[in-house]
């Protein structure tokens, strides 16, 4: 390795967050404008941006879902949980789904599973 800079992702406003590996090799990071920005790893183009209400200054946490057991799954079907915390005294539960269609193809998705408030002010 050469400590060359291999990509980067230009948010538009700061990052407090530290970005965090998800299960599907996936990266994602919280950002002050709200949103949870979900990028590749292999070349940092952006896959979805996650949104809340109001600021993020927390890394996100993850938890894998089990599946069924003699169930098989690989890196890319994996379903998992995205949690963040938001400014909006909320947190955010995103899941993450990987079906193969009957044609083959691959069909991936990120959606809000709930959000929670915490009673803050």
């Amino acid at each position: 390795t050469t400590g060359d800079v291999k990509w980067s992702f230009g948010c538009p406003k700061p990052v407090f967050s530290s970005p965090t590996i998800l299960p599907n090799k996936h990266i994602c990071c919280g950002c002050v404008d709200g949103c949870v920005y979900v990028l590749t790893s292999h070349s940092g183009e952006l896959v979805t941006q996650l949104e809340t209400n109001s600021s993020i200054f927390s890394s996100c946490a993850i938890a894998e879902i089990t599946a069924p057991p003699n169930h098989m799954i690989d890196d890319q079907n994996k379903t998992f949980a995205i949690f963040c915390g938001s400014h909006d005294c909320h947190i955010y539960c995103w899941e993450y789904k990987s079906k193969i269609r009957q044609s083959e193809q691959r069909e991936s998705e990120y959606y809000c599973k709930w959000k929670t408030e915490l009673g803050g002010e």
